[in-house]
Order: C-alpha cells, then structure tokens, then sequence
C-alpha cells in the first residue's frame, strides 16, 4: 500500500467515516466546497487552491457527469492532506498517456488516494469473497454503493484481486479501450488498437466472465489455481516435452529450436520468483505462452499442462 492510501486511511479514522461516504461532507471538513461551471472548452475536473492554508478552496467542475465529480472531491481533498502536496492543483482525472512529471506524480497519488477513499481496498476485498468469484455483482455494487464510474470501480477490482487476472473494457461496438491485468500477472494485457472483446481470447483462461454494464462490455479472464488433472503422471518434465515433440513429428534443427525455446521461455518466468502458490507460478508460465503464437502447436498438446506442471514442481523442489 502506497503512502497516499494510508494517508486516505488516517483521513477516514479521523472523521468515522465509512462506506458509502458522503463526500461533500468529507471535504467540508477540510475545505471550502464549490460547484461551478468551467469554460466549455476546460478539460478541467476541479481546482485546488491554497491546499495546506487554514480554509482550502475546491472548485469543482459542473459541467462533468456526479460520479466524476464524486471522485474529483475525492481527488482534491487528497491535495489537501497529502502532506508533499503543496501547491494549488489544477486536477483532470483522466492518466492516460500522461508524461511522469511531477505534476502528473501528485495527480496519480491522489486519484490513489481518492480510490481508497471512496472504495477502501478491504471493503472491495471482502465484496469479492462474499461473490463466490463473480465480478460483476462486485463492480455493480460498487458503482451503486460509491457512486462511481464503472471503469474506476473495474480499477478497484484490479487493484483488490491476486495475480493471475486480465480485464478488458470494450465499446458499444464490442471494440476494446482500455484493459488491463492484476499485479505481477505475466499474461498480456489486450490491445486496444481495433481488438474485438471475445470470451476466448485466452485459451488458458481458467474462467472467463463476459458482461455488460451502462452500455459498455467488460471482460476478465483468471489464470488462478489450474492444476492438470493428470498429476501422477510419473514422467520428468524432460520427458513429458520429448514426447510431445515426438508426438508432433519436430526433427533435427527444429525440434533442438522449438526444445530450447518451450524451456528457456518455462525457466525464465520461473527465475522471477515472484512468490504465490504452486498453481500461481504454474499459471504464470502458461500465460506467457499466450505470447507466443508460433508455439501454438506445442501448447494446444493434451500433455503441455502437463510439461508446465513438471517443471513448476521441480524448480519449487530446489533449495
């Protein structure tokens, strides 16, 4: 958890507050609050001014959609209590393509702030394990509850599950804008130059869970906890690879290129040690053959589960 986050935490104990916030509440407790309309042509969600003097103003802007300006009141009592944050803020939510200047760093520590704000991480945790796994009832009570967008409540989700998840946000005409995945998921995120949202984008996909929310779609796809059935199969990993090479009849100069290649690839995400369970690091590597297209043939075998699985347990078996 970030610094900004703790500060958001420090903020709600202070005051008693809790889900759902009343966030213009939140923010008379710190400042003075505005609504007014910016010029037409302002990409501006909001102004901060004078955020570490004795009465801060906030000016938000009337003219974005309420769970914006939720989420920029949010954003701007973040100016406010954050204490490297001193300057007075001209706030636009949107990050996308933003270049890492400081300015931009304060801006992404306060939407950070105002996400555990409005949606603490633990509240959203404990949503997802009352779901029985089901993303949208999640991202519906959460738009309902904290009266947010969609795509920041999609953010949260992100934010709260384990590694092992892809998500993908899809127009009205099915064509994907934004994706994304979960912290220290290797599989690749899809493209949003022209891609089509479909339920099977990732053949090692555990689950898959496609649905429609305020006309737009939403993907995810977990890599979670698959584990071959077939794990008593006696062979060394070693083994199990030769005979799906023998199986697709690769000799010579190719089988030595596609045998060093499935391996290199195999030991190169395990040399992360990244952490997690036998079945995080055992999805781990098969999501990053999702990236390599001219594998497909190795990887669609009915024993490459089982190669990976192999492997998995034998560098978990080193010292």
């Amino acid at each position: 958890m970030e610094a900004e986050e703790k500060h958001a935490q420090r903020f709600v104990r202070k005051h008693a507050l809790a889900v759902p916030i009343d966030i213009d509440a939140a923010a008379q407790k710190v400042a003075r609050i505005e609504y007014i309309e910016f010029p037409a042509d302002s990409d501006a969600d909001g102004i901060t001014l004078g955020p570490k003097t004795a009465t801060p103003r906030i000016f938000v802007n009337k003219r974005k959609p309420r769970s914006r300006q939720i989420f920029t009141v949010a954003h701007e009592i973040g100016h406010i209590v954050i204490p490297w944050h001193t300057g007075n803020e001209i706030t636009t939510l949107d990050e996308a393509d933003t270049p890492l200047t400081s300015y931009f760093a304060c801006e992404r520590e306060a939407n950070r702030f105002a996400s555990e704000l409005l949606m603490p991480l633990n509240w959203v945790k404990q949503l997802l394990g009352n779901a029985d796994g089901k993303i949208e009832s999640v991202l519906r009570e959460i738009v309902e509850t904290c009266e947010v967008s969609p795509i920041a409540a999609m953010l949260r989700v992100s934010a709260a599950l384990p590694t092992g998840y892809v998500w993908a946000i899809a127009n009205a005409d099915g064509y994907i804008i934004k994706s994304g995945r979960t912290h220290g998921t290797l599989v690749r995120q899809a493209s949003a130059d022209g891609t089509i949202l479909i339920a099977n984008a990732y053949s090692f996909a555990v689950s898959t869970e496609i649905f429609s929310y305020s006309r737009t779609k939403y993907g995810w796809w977990s890599f979670v906890g698959n584990i071959p059935p077939n794990g008593s199969d006696a062979r060394t990993w070693r083994e199990v690879l030769n005979g799906i090479l023998d199986d697709l009849n690769y000799q010579g100069a190719e089988r030595k290129r596609v045998s060093s290649v499935v391996s290199s690839i195999s030991g190169y995400i395990l040399g992360q040690r990244q952490g997690g369970t036998v079945a995080d690091r055992y999805a781990q590597v098969l999501s990053r053959f999702e990236q390599r297209d001219e594998l497909g043939r190795v990887t669609k075998h009915k024993d490459f589960r089982t190669y990976v699985y192999k492997r998995v347990g034998e560098f978990d078996a080193q010292p």
